[in-house]
C-alpha cells in the first residue's frame, strides 16, 4: 500500500509561535570568547523568541524551555520542567556570563 506523500513546500502549518509546543534547550556560550555585551545580546534574543510562545508545563500547545551554558564546563541552569509560565521565565530567568577560559565542546 502506498503512503501518502506530503510536499512540505506546498503545505501550510496552522501553527503560530503562540500555539506550537516544543521541547527546546538553549545552549549559550559563556566562555571567555563571549563578551558581556554579547552574552546580554544572546539572552535578549532568546527572550524575544520565547516572548511570542506560550511557555509552560500543560499538555499540548505549550513550549518547554531549558538553558545550558558552556565554557570550560557545561552547566544546566534550568531544565525543561522548571518554567510554569512565559511570565515566570521572562521575569525571573537569571543567566550569567562565566567567562571561563577555554571552550570544551565535549562538556
Amino acid at each position: 500500500q502506498e503512503k501518502a506523500f506530503v510536499d512540505p513546500a506546498n503545505s501550510e502549518c496552522p501553527c503560530t509561535p503562540f500555539n506550537i509546543w516544543l521541547d527546546v534547550f538553549f545552549l549559550l556560550d559563556s566562555s571567555s570568547a563571549m563578551t558581556p555585551s554579547g552574552f546580554q545580546y544572546i539572552t535578549a534574543y532568546v527572550e524575544s523568541a520565547l516572548y511570542r510562545m506560550s511557555v509552560g508545563q500543560s499538555d499540548g500547545q505549550q513550549t518547554r524551555a531549558g538553558f545550558i551554558t558552556y565554557g570550560k564546563d557545561a552547566h544546566l541552569h534550568y531544565n525543561l520542567s522548571y518554567w510554569e509560565s512565559s511570565n515566570e521565565l521572562l521575569n525571573f530567568m537569571n543567566l550569567s556570563l562565566e567567562s571561563s577560559v577555554g571552550t570544551n565542546i565535549e562538556a
